[in-house]
């Protein structure tokens, strides 16, 4: 017997390409992994949602915008990626 006073919240899965960003409201959705997971009552799969916050929007706003004065500063770019 399942214990339904458990649940997840899914924000991204394994094999998910092509499938969260796209509405399935009136699509057969094809992909076997998110069909079993949406079969469960407890269950909740989110299209990354917990991505797009505020806090996020302005962290990616600010780190881009310090990057490009140390850039334009000739400065270490301490948010760079190699």
């Amino acid at each position: 017997m399942i214990n339904t006073s458990l649940g997840a919240g899914i924000d991204s899965f394994e094999n998910e390409p092509e499938i969260i960003h796209i509405d399935h409201n009136y699509n057969v959705i094809k992909n076997r992994d998110l069909l079993i997971l949406k079969a469960y009552p407890n269950v909740i799969v989110t299209p990354h949602a917990a991505f797009y916050t505020d806090q996020v929007s302005y962290d990616m706003v600010h780190c881009s915008l310090e990057s490009l004065k140390e850039l334009i500063n000739n400065q270490e770019c301490r948010y760079q990626l190699n």
